[in-house]
């Protein structure tokens, strides 16, 4: 039993030295200077470990998909469809070009100084106030799949982060907008893009906003409407021409 144990334990030994994945030591040493967390670290280095080629099929993750959209605004990954599979592909050259452009100021101020200013990098990280936005990507990422009843798809939740940072939207924007989708039975991603550019392009930021727009555009009770200017210039020749002809 002894020996049999014992050979068993050597072949885990040589299956686990062998079945290894090499991660440049300078990415577990730079990613907060990166711009990456933790938790996008353990997605990127999942991805790194992943068929060059291939990448990492979508489903793989769990609840760490809600970091990706960073990841991808940051250029690290890239989503790639094939054969109706989603894909999470690491962007080699961006990450080659970011580690290169660290080595190269850790080479001119030499390891010890890098080391100074990566700590105090990390404590003035931690020192930074927390971030205070109503709701946080994860908890609208949630309340996307509660309403919509399923998973989302990689593209559905790259345009979360898409409304955040392009178009700049808060989350309650966000929610506002899911809300009047769901109530008119629009469970789709588009119409909800739709309702947003309209605000977007309207330069609506807050519901309060939406609130003025939507009493503007219902006008003032009471109120009569206003006649276009061909009805008035022609009611007024109208009215000219009667007080010539009562005159005559």
């Amino acid at each position: 039993m002894g020996k049999k144990k014992n050979n068993l334990e050597a072949n885990f030994s040589v299956h686990l030295l062998t079945d290894t994945v090499a991660v440049p030591k300078m990415l577990l040493t730079y990613y907060p200077q990166l711009g990456i967390n933790e938790q996008e670290l353990v997605v990127l280095l999942k991805v790194y470990a992943a068929d060059r080629n291939q990448g990492l099929v979508f489903s793989a993750f769990g609840e760490e998909r809600m970091v990706i959209p960073g990841l991808v605004k940051k250029k690290f990954v890239v989503i790639q469809k094939r054969e109706q599979q989603e894909y999470l592909c690491l962007s080699w050259q961006v990450l080659f070009e970011r580690l290169l452009e660290l080595w190269v100021y850790q080479q001119s101020v030499g390891e010890e100084t890098a080391a100074l200013h990566r700590t105090a990098y990390a404590d003035l990280q931690d020192a930074l106030p927390a971030d205070d936005e109503k709701y946080h990507f994860g908890e609208l990422y949630q309340a996307f799949e509660q309403e919509f009843g399923r998973g989302l798809s990689p593209l559905e939740t790259e345009k979360i982060a898409e409304w955040q940072e392009n178009l700049g939207f808060r989350g309650d924007m966000i929610l506002e907008a899911l809300k009047r989708a769901v109530y008119r039975g629009k469970y789709s991603f588009a119409y909800i893009d739709t309702i947003l550019h309209d605000w977007y392009k309207k330069n609506i930021r807050t519901p309060m906003e939406i609130e003025q727009s939507e009493a503007s555009r219902a006008g003032t009770p009471g109120k009569a409407p206003r006649k276009p200017k061909a009805k008035e210039k022609e009611e007024k020749n109208k009215t000219d021409y009667s007080l010539v002809y009562q005159k005559k």
